[in-house]
């Protein structure tokens, strides 16, 4: 047994080969993203050296691992601890999975270029199947509707904003290579994906992706290829938006409606409204208790206590308002920082971000590998959604972001490659 992992162990080949096929299949359906953390746990397990949980790897460990630690401490004074409990075992993968990375040699042997053009093929794949199912739905209903939104990633078991977010960490990578090989290969991919962003219609993602265009087409090292490719897919997109503005289930119209007022329990009521109302209501029972917040896991019950208190001692609340409060309370908040707030306090907040600063200014290569862009984009989806109460977003968290921290750590026992620079 020894002799065969010792030869394991030497053998990048059979690894970088399960490696590959993790990352193709992570994105593909939800069973097959915990098949694929399995697979690499099992893969990576044999390369663990306990000589590394030492120096620098360990504090970005536990920069990295903050959210855990930080949830742990906040389990200790919580009225809910089912909740707490169940939350700390959900996001295990982020000490299991990070550990994993850091503390093998893991970054000596994987082939970081491959790893990264599985993902973009299992991305590819996904997205295909959302379309093939999406499209016979809407010719067996006759309803254009099944290509929009959380009808386009119904067929894949998935949700569309975080969907959103892999495709443009797909994106990401596209942009990369295609900087590196100043070629116009890549300029199918990324229309394709491009235009599968647009009708998940996370407008987020899209003002995320015209970001990421706009980072690419003025770096100073791009391609001719990425430039024109960037060119055709804006021209495409355009023209699926001047398709799809009079369509009633585009959701774009919604950024630039105006939302002085919350009008939840009314026909103009939307996601932005309900997020609006959410947060608004959320600051004013935070505030209360501002430095150590409510315990992890109790903005599921408090909350909503507080907010049905609220409607019984209102004398003027109409009917509609009413029940629509009483639905959206029982949603989380939609915002992981105000999250992190509420159940944390202050403290446990600025912890996390202290955490993430720490860790995007403290790593040489962060921007030469992608990894810069995809942590910015993952933080600013925080604002929207609790990514990390969410299994797909502790995955990705602690598997497809530590792909390109492993491509952009700096290690001097490791002979280092050239970058792909994409600014």
């Amino acid at each position: 047994m020894k002799t065969v992992l010792r030869l394991y162990r030497e053998t990048p080949l059979l690894l970088n080969q399960v490696l590959v096929y993790c990352f193709f299949v992570f994105p593909i359906f939800p069973i097959f993203s915990s098949l694929a953390l399995i697979g690499f746990s099992v893969a990576v397990l044999p390369h663990l050296d306990k000589n590394l949980v030492r120096g620098e790897r360990l504090r970005r460990y536990l920069g990295f691992i903050s959210i855990y630690l930080i949830y742990i401490i906040a389990t200790t004074y919580t009225p809910n601890i089912e909740r707490a409990l169940a939350l700390l075992v959900r996001l295990l993968p982020i000490p299991l999975i990070i550990g994993l990375y850091l503390f093998s040699d893991l970054f000596k042997k994987i082939e970081f270029e491959k790893m990264k053009l599985a993902y973009v093929l299992g991305i590819m794949v996904t997205s295909g199947i959302a379309w093939l199912t999406a499209i016979i739905r809407a010719v067996t209903k006759d309803s254009w509707q099944e290509i929009f939104y959380f009808k386009l990633a119904e067929g894949i078991h998935a949700h569309p904003v975080y969907f959103s977010l892999q495709i443009l960490t797909a994106m990401t990578i596209l942009l990369q290579f295609g900087e590196r090989r100043k070629n116009l290969l890549n300029i199918i991919p990324m229309v394709l994906l491009g235009i599968t962003l647009f009708f998940l219609q996370s407008k987020l993602a899209l003002v995320l992706m015209i970001l990421l265009f706009l980072v690419a087409l003025f770096s100073k090292n791009a391609g001719r290829g990425s430039r024109i490719g960037i060119g055709v897919l804006g021209i495409t997109l355009l023209a699926a938006i001047l398709m799809t503005l009079s369509n009633t289930n585009n959701r774009f119209p919604e950024m630039f409606r105006n939302v002085d007022q919350i009008n939840i329990g009314t026909m103009e009521e939307d996601g932005v409204q309900q997020r609006k109302w959410l947060w608004i209501t959320a600051f004013g029972q935070v505030i209360e208790k501002p430095f150590f917040g409510y315990g992890l896991g109790a903005q599921r019950n408090i909350f909503r206590w507080k907010v049905e208190k609220g409607l019984l001692m209102s004398t003027n609340i109409e009917r509609p308002y009413e029940d629509a409060a009483k639905e959206i309370a029982k949603l989380n908040l939609h915002n992981q920082y105000l999250q992190l707030w509420y159940e944390t306090g202050l403290f446990g907040l600025l912890a996390f971000l202290f955490a993430m600063g720490w860790i995007l200014f403290s790593i040489k290569d962060v921007w030469s590998t992608g990894f810069g862009l995809v942590l910015l984009m993952f933080l600013c989806f925080l604002f929207t959604e609790n990514l990390l109460d969410r299994q797909i977003g502790i995955y990705f968290y602690s598997f497809v972001l530590m792909l390109f921290y492993g491509d952009s750590i700096t290690d001097s026992s490791v002979n280092r490659r050239p970058k792909i620079r994409i600014v």
